[in-house]
């Protein structure tokens, strides 16, 4: 858009009563780029309708850095709190390390919306730089705030928070253990599965040890919960399902996508895998033909080993990478 009169014109649209122009001109201004809508996008960002608010966050963040600067304007205005959780999606589109910075600040904000929003924008942005202040907040007296900081920790993966996010593993709130667990896993700490997994159950790490025939099954349910949070994050919808025949042959979860393809994942409560191992998949494998992507045995181990086509041994910590 070059027309500077048509430019002006759509500054004038973002006041509009309809929705449908309101949103539209955000979106042309986002796609114009021209620093000068910044401020007209600022007032969207506060609007009644979450559509609206979607596409001034989409404009301005296509803008970039420079409407950083707008953003932290709207954070520190306390008669802009409605606005305040749309203008960290922006920074957290933008990912830029001014707009970490403005993120880290926001973490000590007293709306616990905005506070747990900032800290899983800086879980998504990834920047190490962000870990010093997601640690000054994670003894928050708000748990949602604490497990917002855990999976944020998690995702950027700085070994600097490894015993912080372990001191979680003790605390009565079963969402905040699930996410010290998650982050954990995530951070390297999948070589202690069995006081993870203890911890996210409230018993006893001796009873968890003695008991592997306990230990399997929670780490199978742990695995699978894991799979479907992530599921829940990725654009691609998949289907959950299990295989198991009269001779005792199974496959713990099978994943399958719009397309067909499969994936089938065994869990092992061992360090150790042989190719008997195997057997469920390599039928689930013979079956799905062209359709199976992967197999995979899940163990408590560190190194991947192949077992043939298409067929591997991994660490369970590979359900996060």
């Amino acid at each position: 858009m070059d027309d500077n009169a048509a430019f002006n014109q759509l500054l004038t649209k973002v006041t509009h009563p309809n929705r449908y122009v309101r949103g539209a001109a955000a979106y042309a201004l986002g796609a114009d780029g021209r620093i000068q809508a910044a401020e007209s996008l600022e007032t969207l960002l506060g609007d009644p309708d979450p559509w609206v608010r979607r596409q001034a966050v989409s404009g301005l963040a296509a803008i970039g850095a420079p409407a950083i600067g707008v953003c932290l304007a709207v954070i520190q205005d306390p008669e802009a709190a409605a606005a305040h959780k749309a203008a960290v999606r922006v920074l957290r589109e933008i990912r830029a390390a001014d707009g970490v910075e403005v993120l880290s600040a926001v973490l000590a904000f007293p709306e616990a919306e905005v506070r747990r929003a900032a800290a899983y924008s800086l879980g998504e942005i990834g920047d190490p730089a962000a870990v010093p202040a997601l640690l000054a907040v994670i003894q928050h007296e708000d748990p949602a705030t604490r497990v917002a900081v855990c999976r944020a920790l998690g995702q950027i993966g700085s070994s600097e928070a490894l015993n912080a996010v372990a001191g979680m593993l003790g605390e009565p709130d079963w969402d905040l253990r699930a996410a010290a667990v998650a982050a954990l896993g995530r951070l390297g700490g999948v070589n202690e599965l069995p006081p993870l997994l203890a911890a996210l159950q409230g018993i006893s790490i001796d009873k968890l040890q003695t008991d592997r025939q306990l230990f399997g099954p929670m780490l199978e349910t742990f695995v699978l919960t894991e799979l479907l949070k992530l599921a829940s994050w990725s654009g691609d919808r998949l289907e959950f399902s299990h295989y198991r025949d009269k001779e005792k042959n199974g496959v713990d979860i099978i994943m399958r996508n719009r397309s067909g393809f499969i994936v089938g994942i065994a869990v092992k409560a061992s360090a150790t895998v042989t190719t008997a191992d195997f057997k469920g998949l390599h039928k689930l494998a013979a079956a799905c033909k062209s359709r199976f992507s992967i197999g995979l045995v899940l163990y408590d181990h560190d190194k991947i080993i192949p077992f043939g086509d298409r067929l591997y041994a991994a660490p369970v910590s590979a359900i996060w990478h």
